[in-house]
């Protein structure tokens, strides 16, 4: 093995050209970059009236300084000194490499606000896979940093979403939890039958979610903040009770499952119209800022019909789990007031009113209702079920058919 190839297995080729272009900049310009000068070109004095008219050969004053020509480099040596200049970088670009990202040595990335967040080279690594789409290599290399910083929250957040990716094809549990949404979704398109909430212009329909990518800009990536809080953030949005969420990886698939097996339709393009009109309600935008010199995670929500509902704006922490939970805490009053759960009463039952919305739309035991009308009035949850709710009216006269809004 030559030293060249010893040197590459050890630090990496991308390494010793990344150090060459930096330390020395790009070889093209440096020896083929400027244009031989023509033979006959001016170096010194002016061309003289006379000879300009007449179009002879151009007339040098010397006056100035003799003209002196200068034979052009051989080619040859032209090569030559480019293979010393990369010879020359090799241990120079290993010495700059390890310099700023010695192996085990923490080099702080900082956020706007932030504390710094220490990473190694094998860290720097392990976010190029992830981002590469390697979560198998990504998660390896976050699983041997973890073990030596196991209180690292950032670090933790990597791992987390590595090594969901990583199963995602292969995790028996979330491949059957697909395949029943997939078969859900499939039935919420075909009519009839249609969910009752859907017969009407009041009830709440099942609020179907999607988070989109971050958009970050460049320098608010570095150091996989990005990566550990969108992961956060979809979790606590898989487990939120209102929202029945669109993992953005497995988006594709599901309007693909349904548009070529299930809808039948020939024209893919108008599937898929279908599709994000009627599964899609509402979809979340985040971003990562800077705001008054610190680092702002800010969700915007937007309606089917493009209309944003809310921005929300939370001061990036040092442990993205604060970040998402803080975001969280925004979410709950935020949909309650733009989006509150309604849905019109079904049937009276010795034990209470059953109405036509359930667990499927977020309603929980600790809901309460109102009816439209009736200000004294408080429905309790006393059961919930997927799609319908028993609720006890307090003794209260009420009609089919009455509307109902939820008011906590």
């Amino acid at each position: 093995m030559s030293a060249r190839e010893r040197l590459a297995a050890d630090r990496g080729e991308a390494h010793l050209i990344w150090a060459a272009y930096v330390l020395y900049g790009d070889p093209r310009r440096i020896f083929f970059g400027a244009a031989e000068a023509p033979a006959d070109r001016m170096l010194y004095g002016e061309e003289s009236a006379e000879t300009a008219t007449a179009g002879a050969s151009p007339a040098l004053t010397r006056s100035a300084a003799p003209i002196v020509h200068r034979a052009a480099a051989p080619t040859w040596l032209v090569g030559v000194g480019l293979a010393a200049l990369v010879l020359a970088a090799i241990p120079a670009g290993l010495w700059l490499n390890r310099t700023l990202y010695p192996t085990g040595t923490p080099h702080p990335f900082e956020y706007k606000g932030v504390a710094p967040i220490a990473v190694t080279s094998e860290y720097v690594e392990g976010l190029e896979l992830y981002r590469l789409g390697d979560y198998d290599g990504a998660w390896a290399i976050f699983m041997r940093q973890a073990a030596t910083r196991p209180a690292d929250p950032v670090l933790a957040g990597l791992v987390r979403a590595a090594r969901n990716r990583s199963l995602a094809g292969a995790e028996e549990q979330r491949t059957a939890r697909i395949d029943v949404l997939l078969a859900d979704l499939a039935e919420l398109m075909k009519a009839p039958p249609v969910p009752p909430s859907d017969l009407d212009d009041w009830s709440s329909p099942v609020l179907t979610a999607v988070l989109d990518a971050l958009e970050a800009a460049p320098e608010n990536t570095a150091g996989g903040m990005d990566i550990a809080v969108m992961e956060y953030l979809e979790e606590a949005l898989l487990a939120h009770p209102r929202l029945s969420v669109l993992e953005r990886r497995h988006l594709d698939r599901l309007l693909n499952e349904i548009r070529l097996n299930k809808l039948g339709l020939s024209d893919p393009a108008e599937a898929e119209r279908t599709a994000r009109l009627k599964l899609v309600r509402l979809w979340f935008f985040p971003s990562l800022t800077v705001e008054g010199g610190k680092s702002v995670l800010s969700l915007s929500a937007v309606w089917e019909n493009s209309e944003t509902l809310f921005i929300l704006r939370q001061e990036l922490s040092s442990d993205p789990r604060e970040t998402a939970a803080g975001m969280m805490a925004q979410l709950s009053p935020k949909l309650r007031e733009a989006l509150p759960i309604r849905g019109l009463l079904l049937e009276q039952t010795p034990d209470g009113w059953w109405c036509n919305v359930g667990g499927d739309h977020g309603v929980t035991p600790e809901t309460r209702f109102r009816p439209v009308g009736a200000a004294g009035v408080t429905l309790s949850v006393r059961a919930v079920e997927p799609r319908r709710a028993l609720l006890d009216a307090g003794g209260a006269s009420l009609l089919v058919g009455a509307r109902i809004q939820q008011i906590d």
